[in-house]
């Protein structure tokens, strides 16, 4: 552990007050210190240190000792791989045991790591939850379940069609947005509220998560920042979300997001579609917009937004890329742009 980056906290913080109060269920505890959350500030807490971050990526690099994207890759290549979690079409979730700790990697858009002297598949076994069907649901989510009492143990669903219900049918009461360095976009969640009860819904990886009794309850679990005081935040997206940024068509962004879906749908100047067919009947189309001196391509289906891309031409490659396959001897003629 390097604690280069941190400060000492204010004497008005107590470290006992902060491990009791730790305000979020991830857990980054390596038997001799730990990262807390305590009123949107991080501390690493251990035998002869205690210092406070803003910033929880920050925190983890000086905790890790090296960028989480690092050891996230030297668990999977090193470590004894003793669970895995698969969601839709890809997994979700791995954990490790490596150098007697156990390691639980998340394949999201981002490579996140959770660390801990106890391996987490033996807290509370599954099967000892009563697990029940959700009043309201179509017919054809009853497969999806969740935990009987509320607040007990907050259980995932990962399912896209039932994250797209839950933001359709539900109603929004927090805008969340993860922390991210420079140049990347900050992964979103919502609490959506159904029913009288309240469930995390995170569109990047179709995961929905509950049940909770209240706001507050769905805010203790999760590390993402409250942004603004309306449920649905029409938000700054273009700080938020760095959409200023200089356009690279080597480092592009993705983000499924509604909210910034129908922003840059909204603001930006529409440019052309790259449209992909898959077999002899179905045709997908992907629109690219100039937005702030680059280029987005907006995927309607997952209600995405892919770039920042230099030019037309780079984001019409991307989309390709992205999406599917076109002919390379039409590519110059599709890449007239349409003025209508």
């Amino acid at each position: 552990m390097q604690v280069s980056n941190g400060v000492k906290p204010t004497i008005r913080v107590d470290r006992e007050t902060v491990r009791a109060e730790n305000e979020t269920n991830q857990t980054w505890f390596n038997g001799q210190s730990g990262i807390y959350t305590y009123k949107h500030k991080y501390y690493i807490i251990g035998a002869d240190v205690f210092l406070e971050y803003t910033d929880l990526d920050i925190a983890k690099r000086d905790w890790f000792g090296k960028s989480e994207s690092e050891i996230w890759e030297q668990v999977q290549e090193e470590g004894e791989l003793i669970n895995s979690c698969s969601g839709v079409e890809h997994v979700v979730y791995e954990d490790y045991f490596l150098n007697g700790l156990y390691y639980r990697i998340h394949h999201r858009i981002y490579k996140t790591v959770e660390c801990s002297t106890k391996n987490p598949n033996t807290l509370i076994p599954v099967e000892d939850i009563e697990m029940i069907e959700l009043p309201g649901l179509p017919a054809s989510l009853s497969f999806c379940t969740f935990p009987s009492e509320m607040d007990e143990r907050p259980e995932f669903c990962y399912e896209a069609d039932l994250c797209h219900w839950f933001l359709e049918e539900g109603k929004f009461q927090k805008t969340l947005f993860s922390s991210a360095e420079e140049g990347v976009i900050p992964e979103v969640r919502y609490v959506m509220e159904f029913n009288k009860e309240y469930f995390i819904v995170t569109p990047s990886e179709f995961s929905v998560r509950g049940r909770f009794s209240s706001v507050e309850a769905a805010l203790l679990v999760t590390d993402y920042a409250v942004i603004g005081t309306e449920p649905y935040e029409e938000i700054d997206y273009v700080s938020v979300c760095l959409l200023d940024r200089t356009a690279n068509d080597e480092e592009v962004d993705y983000i499924a997001d509604k909210g910034l879906f129908d922003f840059i749908e909204t603001n930006a100047d529409y440019k052309g579609s790259y449209d992909y067919t898959e077999g002899m009947n179905e045709t997908y189309s992907y629109d690219i917009f100039e937005f702030f001196d680059g280029y987005f391509v907006l995927d309607y289906k997952e209600l995405s937004v892919l770039g920042k891309f230099t030019s037309y031409e780079s984001a019409y490659d991307g989309a390709n890329e992205e999406y599917g396959e076109y002919d390379a001897d039409a590519a110059p003629e599709e890449y007239e742009e349409d003025e209508d």
